[in-house]
């Protein structure tokens, strides 16, 4: 069975920002907490410690996010992407 987990992807002026969000989403809601972080390491192209890839749960539904200090035509907006 295929799962969707919610998305959120922080570019632009955001980059950076997404360990901040996701403690601060995990910090409001019950049966929440974060399942895996990890980070740019050296010599990746994106500013090193910051969230390449993040797991993490509300209230039992799991979210992913990541950041990217690349250009992109789009900026973080409160809309979301379904990751399959």
């Amino acid at each position: 069975m295929q799962e969707f987990t919610t998305f959120l992807l922080f570019v632009g002026r955001q980059d950076g920002n997404a360990e901040e969000a996701i403690n601060f989403y995990v910090s409001l809601f019950k049966n929440s907490g974060i399942d895996k972080m990890v980070r740019y390491g050296p010599n990746e192209g994106e500013r090193e410690g910051t969230v390449k890839q993040a797991v993490f749960t509300l209230n039992g539904e799991q979210f992913m996010a990541a950041g990217s200090g690349i250009e992109h035509k789009f900026t973080f907006t409160p809309a979301i992407s379904t990751f399959v």
